[in-house]
């Protein structure tokens, strides 16, 4: 593409960017309601009242990714490949080698199969995040059945109305899993689903792996960044990347700059209200705005356990930066060395 149609495209884009009449009051609400929701289950339960409510949330996600004739059969796969994730992700917790490249071999696996059945985009990219979240948020290597069967309840919760509403409705379930013959037939290097999968599941490794020597306390925010920034099947956008470095920048120093001069636990509480709301207000708004508001929802709420807000901001935005950059690697190789990929899952990461 010359560079006078690329610079074109890419000012159409950033016009594109923003539609402040997508602001949803309502998701701000909901999304400060499911916060609360997660605080108390996490202060009555620990880490497994984390993988249920995490269990619901990302099921509610891949709810909202999939195409509305699979959505049941999408959240039972979720379901059980979410469970197995968990328990995975906190029995090898700890050995930094061995948790990067069994998130390898999980985002390989989750794109490649998406690849190959667009309707398994959703599903793809939330069990790619939700491995590495089970591996640095609860991974303790402590009572990893425990939290499966948590995250399962969670997971099951969504999945089971869907389930039955889809039944009543006659819905058909199509094949959601791929063939043997289909898989054969893309397993090599000349398929851009198999060359794709490979580029996703190393930036899979790359970033979490940076994330432990990097942000060793907070090594999935390098990694989350560049797996939600890199869709799990192709596409990808650099201008989005760029707006949530933006915003996540000016949150991190918005909310140390607010704590430098009124250093309050009571500001903290209000700074993490105000941005869970319009964290969920604005996501498809821009990704700016987003980025913004959820990273200083992140920085204030873990600022609250008594972790200097400073270094908090700090790792936010070095893994954001690490992530990021990772993601645009990713996202240019697809494009030139895969140049008849094509985005299928332009709505599976909104963020």
């Amino acid at each position: 593409m010359p560079p006078s149609s690329t610079m074109t495209a890419v000012r159409r884009e950033v016009r594109n960017s923003w539609d402040l009449k997508a602001f949803n009051w309502k998701l701000g609400l909901i999304s400060l309601a499911f916060l609360t929701a997660i605080a108390l289950l996490v202060s009555k339960l620990g880490n497994e009242g984390l993988a249920l409510a995490m269990g619901i949330l990302m099921s509610l996600l891949v709810l909202a990714t999939s195409p509305k004739e699979s959505r049941g059969w999408a959240l039972t796969r979720f379901s059980i490949l979410g469970a197995v994730a968990t328990y995975l992700g906190v029995a090898i917790s700890g050995a930094n080698l061995t948790m990067a490249i069994a998130l390898g071999v999980v985002c390989f696996l989750a794109s490649f199969g998406a690849g190959i059945n667009p309707a398994l985009a959703g599903v793809a990219s939330m069990i790619s995040i939700w491995m590495l979240m089970a591996l640095t948020l609860l991974g303790d290597g402590i009572s990893p059945g425990t939290r499966a069967l948590y995250f399962l309840l969670g997971a099951l919760i969504v999945a089971i109305p869907v389930i039955i509403g889809d039944r009543r409705k006659g819905v058909q379930r199509g094949p959601f899993f791929p063939t043997i013959d289909s898989i054969s037939r893309r397993m090599h290097f000349g398929t851009d689903d198999f060359g794709y999968a490979v580029l996703f599941a190393a930036v899979g490794v790359i970033t979490l792996i940076a994330g432990v020597f990097l942000t060793p306390d907070h090594p999935q925010w390098t990694a989350s960044t560049a797996l939600i920034l890199m869709p799990a099947v192709g596409g990808g956008s650099i201008v989005k990347t760029v707006q949530r470095v933006v915003g996540t920048a000016l949150g991190a120093f918005l909310v140390v700059a607010v704590m430098t001069v009124v250093d309050d636990r009571t500001m903290l509480i209000g700074i993490a209200v105000i941005s869970g709301f319009f964290m969920a207000a604005t996501i498809k708004v821009n990704a700016t705005l987003f980025a913004l508001f959820l990273t200083s929802m992140i920085v204030a709420a873990t600022g609250l356990s008594g972790v200097d807000i400073h270094s908090i901001g700090r790792e936010r935005v070095i893994g954001t930066l690490v992530g990021a950059g990772v993601a645009v690697l990713g996202i240019l190789a697809a494009r030139y060395l895969l140049p008849a990929e094509e985005s299928v899952a332009e709505t599976a990461n909104p963020a």
